[in-house]
Formats: C-alpha cells, structure tokens, sequence
C-alpha cells in the first residue's frame, strides 16, 4: 500500500475579450493576457482508492462546471465523485460573468458562458493524464508561522481582526524526478484592482513562476487558497488603489520565499499509506429572510469535503469564503499533524442555493457609524451566525473519520 501520485497543469486562458470577474467596477472586458491562468492536479493511489484535487486560477468555480468535470472524471477513471475536490485561489483578475456596466468586446458578450462549458473537458483530460501517469512517490511536509502577506482587511472591526498565519508545505518526490510543491495559506487574491483589464493569477502566480524557477521546471507548484474573507494583501488596503503588476509580483515572491523557508525543514512521511476520500452535505438553517434560498424549508444545503494520506496529512475542502479564524480552527482540530483547507468549494453545492462569506459571529454583530449593516461581507447575506460553525464542525468530524479508518 504504497503512495503514488502524480501532477500536471494545462492552461486555461480565456479567449482576450471575455469579461473579468471578481469586481462590480470594473469598466471594461479584458484587453489581454498578463500572466497565464492554469488548471492544477494532483491525483493520489494507494493501489485500491484514489483521490484527485484540481485547483484553477479563477476566482469561483461554478456548479456546473464542478458537476460535469466529475461525471467526465468518473468516466474515464475509477475515480468516485466524493473523491475528486474542485477549487479556486480567488483571482479577481480572471474571467467572470458579465455585471452591469462592465464594456464588452463586440461579440463577446456570452464569452464567458461558452468559456465554461468547454473547461470542463479541460479538467477531465488533465485529470487523466495524471492518472495515467501514476507513479511511487514519496512525500514530505513542513509548517512555518509568522507568514505576513496578509493583514485584517477590516480594520474598523477590533471583535474579528484574527489573522491565521500558518503556512503548511507538502512536498512530492516522484520516482520519475518530477516533484510537486503543495502549499497553503489565505490571503485574497486580490492585489490587482478592478482598474487591472488584463488577465492575471495575481499575486499566487507569481509565486509559482518564481518557485518553478528555483527548484526547476519538473516541480509543479500548487497553490491552495485557505480562508481568508476578511484578509487582504498586506500591501493592498480595502479602498482599492492604483494596482501595479511591480508590487503584485514582490507579493508573490515574498509568499515563495516563505514556501523555500518551510522547505528547508521539511519532514518525511510515511510512505505506507492509505488514501481516503469522503464529502459531507451540510444543512444548514435560515433565519434570515433577506436571504433567497431555492429550498421551501428554508434550508441551505453545502458540500464539505475531506481526503487523508494516512493519518499525518489531510487535505479539506470548504464552501465560500469563510474568515480566517474558521481555517485556524480545523487545522488545530483535524487530528493529523498537517492539515490543508481550501475555501472556495463555493459553487460546489447542492440545488441553486449560494454561500458566499462566511463570517465570525463577532463580525455579523460588528456596527459602526460608517458600517451600520456590518460590512461589506456581512452584507453578502449567510443563512444564520452559526454558518461558520456548523461548516467547521462538518469538516473536522469528516476528516477525523478518515484519519481513524486510516489507522484502523
């Protein structure tokens, strides 16, 4: 029972034209591609199970596109739906549906719609790729604290200033001399602004060309998105500024050298380890009529999700973008020593239902004269304070159940 594994990216550009997601204010399509957008996989094997991540520099992936890039998946391989996770890092400078105001390029109006539908098979072939390239592996992980890339966005609520600033590594050696660099912390992706018309990873791309060319071109780096709703760049303040693609870049390379730092004290893992996959739907209730929901019992319904490399690494996957404090808490509470949490398994729900923040219960009471509704991301609506909660609960409980039929 031995760990393979296997990685590999495909680029995912849209078509130059298409809208820009992530901001409401942005005055025009995109004019063209600063930096490559990429689809990242890595699927593992102990023999019998296996289990695939994708991570896409987007900034949500929709519903749609996680359901059919699973069907496909469990088509071509034997890969169960509960065991393919589907995420994004958050970059506001990729494509997104067209908002009101927004200039398109003549003829681009349903750019992104078609751009949707085809990215589905762009996952699904990678994914088979990796597959079929399965090979021994071994890995290794490390943590490292004190990570400053990202500062408490909402600096007028002192209740919900908490900033998780733990960085957690893992590293893959395959037989082939192909290596991966997984890694994760949160901080919005979001250091260019909506005056950015240009295609862009921000600031984790830059992280992970600077990464490929220090350990070299056969490592693919994966970046994985921690929650992070109230966190922002630690150069980037909330009202929005001129962005620079100068002081986007020496964001990303301070996070790839805190990833080299972590590197240096990597840790190995036992190789002899089972792989196990699950995912959990989460009910949770309304109780805010504000909020439209498509469930007549006023129930929204979300997905958690969970894989375990034996008991010693974990990788989790939440809905929307839940507060720093939220991803502090399953990594302290996940019973294994390295634990990834990826946000932004948003779109991946059941029914049309949508959670977007997710905030404390300090920031859903936080009022001041100049946010008497509690902020921006209170205003984005969750179905009751308790969301954060209940979704952390799930989670840990999920992924402590695979640790425990690991060691079994």
């Amino acid at each position: 029972m031995n760990l393979h594994a296997s990685t590999a990216q495909v680029v995912i550009n849209p078509p130059i034209g298409t809208a820009m997601g992530g901001y409401m204010p942005r005055a025009s399509h995109s004019l063209g591609i600063h930096d490559d957008l990429h689809a990242k996989a890595v699927v593992f094997s102990d023999g019998t199970r296996h289990a695939v991540i994708v991570i896409m520099d987007l900034v949500v992936v929709p519903f749609d596109v996680v359901d059919e890039a699973r069907k496909l998946i469990s088509t071509l391989t034997p890969i169960p739906a509960e065991a393919i996770m589907i995420g994004a890092i958050h970059t506001h400078s990729g494509p997104g549906p067209a908002l009101l105001g927004v200039s398109h390029a003549q003829g681009f109006e349903t750019g992104f719609e078609h751009y949707m539908k085809l990215l589905p098979y762009h996952v699904a072939g990678l994914v088979y790729s990796c597959y079929r390239h399965l090979e021994p592996c071994s890995a290794s992980a490390s943590k490292k604290e004190g990570v400053r890339i990202g500062h408490h966005r909402r600096t007028w609520d002192e209740g919900s200033k908490f900033v998780d600033d733990e960085l957690v590594v893992i590293n893959l050696e395959f037989e082939s001399e192909r290596s991966a660099c997984l890694y994760n912390v949160g901080t919005h992706a979001v250091k260019m602004n909506p005056d950015n018309f240009y295609i862009s990873a921000d600031f984790p791309g830059f992280t992970a060309s600077t990464l490929e060319r220090v350990l070299g071109g056969n490592c693919t780096p994966i970046f994985f998105q921690a929650p992070c709703g109230n966190i922002n760049p630690w150069n980037q303040p909330f009202t929005n500024p001129r962005s620079t693609f100068e002081e986007c870049e020496v964001l990303g390379r301070m996070l790839a050298g805190d990833v080299l730092s972590a590197m240096g004290r990597l840790a190995s893992i036992d190789q002899g380890i089972p792989v196990r996959a699950g995912e959990r739907i989460v009910e949770i209730p309304v109780d805010d009529p504000a909020l439209d929901t498509s469930d007549p019992d006023d129930i929204v319904r979300a997905k958690v999700q969970a894989i375990a490399l034996g008991d010693q690494v974990v990788f989790t996957g939440v809905p929307g973008e839940p507060f720093s404090k939220f991803g502090h808490q399953i990594r302290q509470r996940v019973q294994a020593p390295y634990c990834i949490v990826q946000e932004l398994l948003s779109h991946d729900l059941v029914g049309e239902d949508r959670i977007s923040y997710i905030p404390t219960r300090e920031a859903i009471h936080a009022r001041d004269e100049n946010h008497p509704l509690g902020g921006y991301e209170v205003n984005a609506g969750v179905p009751n304070p308790n969301t954060g909660d209940i979704i952390v609960n799930a989670v840990i409980e999920l992924a402590n159940q695979l640790i425990d039929a690991n060691r079994a």
